[in-house]
């Protein structure tokens, strides 16, 4: 199991999609994400 940090409000939107792949690709399994961008939900 390989886990991750992502911080989609810090990249372009256009960028999200690569970034998933790339971590798919990598085998990682999770990816825990909005942890700093509860003001935005």
């Amino acid at each position: 199991m390989l886990g991750v940090c992502y911080y989609p409000e810090h990249w372009n939107e256009d960028r999200w999609e690569t970034d998933a792949r790339r971590m798919r690709e990598l085998g990682i399994s999770f990816v825990r994400i909005g942890e700093f961008a509860w003001s935005r939900l």
